[in-house]
């Protein structure tokens, strides 16, 4: 990002001090219709880097000085949106897609060997996930789950644990499939409506209030839904809403089972002593993935969904059709499909599962259900958690997990049985780890084929 040829920290003093020219002079200047008390910034994709810049002080993990600012108060904006922010400049090689992009915001390429930045904390200085402290503005942190510019493993979910862990009001919004930055209101149509709800929560609302901190995926193909959410206000009791029905008495995490498809509304508010608060909402839509079968197959033929993920068929026809489990294991049939008929089937095991058309057995098709790792990298001698079921699995099935180390030669069982959804593992050695699972059925041995590899590369 460069504003006018000028390098960080320029852009975030010439910010801030607009932010302080507008709480020093909007009382004068009704016409403004701004608050001086109030000020939120909502940035994104770089401009996102920006906003949680100001937020943090961006540079409070080092000796303040004229050029940053590191306290609390009339400088920071009281509350910041960031989409797909770039908040970590420090464990990178800078925007992998757009090369060049950090080097031009900082002046200087901290990237190349040997570095040509003369400050050798500039990258944690422009990094606000460096610079988090007590005393930070609360930030609504989103982005989505395959972002290749700003992914959510390592520029979002990161600063959002960071900002939680300091105990600062931060709801971590995440969305399915692969966008970035103002992009995303096309993938989720409730984004820019849910960021508006969150900040005027955090800025001018009756108090007190909520911070709703996470929820569903958007939009989610589960159709549960988990809710966290906490006040800082004391002595209070909550009350939870679904879809407009009666508030009730509630505590965090709420959850959800059975949804119907279609958009869903969840409310929270919060009573103590001063009063009722200003009702906190997010809103989602629960999309089971969808397949359609015409004559010709199944589109798509081979999706992706994700653990607990319901998948959706639909007969387009013009001929009657079946989903049939193809494995084996009996574990789902359709029955014949009367065209514009609908059959759904949830996948709560990582796996794949390979399908046919029992009345046209050439038309097959398969559903991916990854397995899910805390992370895909760290340093050897890491703990790793890898999930392989989001419930246990039906009654007369197992799982399998299979690990293979670096230098092995073939997959050898991690984790056998029916008990858990996930386990920790410490990835001892340097390399490449691979892990897959399936579903088995007891009583035949059948199963179905391995999950797509999940790889973990330690270092």
């Amino acid at each position: 990002m460069q504003f006018c040829g000028f390098h960080f920290p320029v852009p975030l003093e010439d910010l801030r001090d607009a932010i302080t020219f507008i709480r020093a002079n909007a009382s004068a200047h009704p016409e403004w219709a701004t608050s001086p008390t109030w000020v939120g910034v909502w940035g994104s994709s770089s401009g996102g880097n920006v906003a949680g810049g100001l937020a943090t002080g961006w540079c409070g993990h080092s000796t303040p000085s004229s050029t940053c600012d590191t306290t609390a108060g009339s400088t920071k904006p009281n509350a910041v949106i960031a989409w797909s922010p770039a908040m970590n400049l420090v464990d990178g090689t800078g925007n992998p897609v757009q090369d060049g992009r950090v080097p031009q915001y900082l002046g200087c390429n901290p990237y190349s060997d040997p570095p040509t930045c003369t400050d050798p904390d500039l990258t944690a200085k422009a990094s606000p996930e460096y610079n988090v402290t007590s005393d930070d503005a609360p930030i609504f942190v989103a982005g989505s789950l395959k972002d290749t510019i700003t992914p959510m493993d390592t520029q979002v979910a990161p600063m959002a644990t960071a900002l939680q862990s300091a105990g600062i009001d931060t709801q971590l919004y995440q969305i399915a499939g692969s966008c970035h930055g103002v992009k995303c209101k096309t993938s989720d149509a409730n984004l820019e409506s849910n960021s508006a709800n969150w900040e005027h929560a955090h800025l001018d609302a009756q108090q007190p209030t909520v911070n709703i901190a996470s929820g569903p995926l958007h939009p989610s193909q589960l159709s549960v839904a988990t809710l966290a959410f906490s006040s800082r206000a004391s002595g209070v009791s909550m009350t939870c809403s679904l879809d407009g029905a009666a508030f009730v008495a509630c505590t965090s995490p709420k959850s959800y089972s059975s949804l119907q498809q279609g958009n869903h509304t969840f409310s929270v508010r919060v009573t103590n002593g001063s009063g009722t608060g200003a009702t906190s909402t997010l809103a989602w839509s629960f999309v089971p993935l969808a397949v359609s079968i015409t004559d010709s197959g199944y589109t798509p033929k081979s999706p992706t969904t994700v653990l607990g993920g319901s998948v959706q068929w639909t007969n387009a026809g013009p001929s009657q059709h079946t989903v049939t489990d193809k494995s084996g294991m009996g574990l789902f049939d359709s029955g014949t499909m009367a065209v514009g008929a609908k059959f759904t089937q949830t996948f709560v095991v990582a796996g794949t599962y390979n399908f046919l058309d029992s009345l046209n057995p050439s038309l097959t098709g398969s559903i991916k259900n990854p397995l899910v790792p805390s992370a895909t990298s760290g340093p050897a001698g890491s703990s790793f958690t890898i999930q392989w079921g989001f419930a246990l699995p039906p009654s007369g099935y197992t799982y399998e997990v299979q690990m293979k180390a670096p230098g092995a030669s073939s997959f050898s069982n991690w984790q056998t049985g029916a008990s858990a959804t996930q386990a920790a593992v410490t990835l001892s050695s340097v390399g490449t780890y691979q892990f897959r699972a399936h579903l088995k059925r007891t009583s035949s041995g059948k199963s179905c084929a391995w999950s797509p590899t999940l790889s973990i590369t330690t270092s």
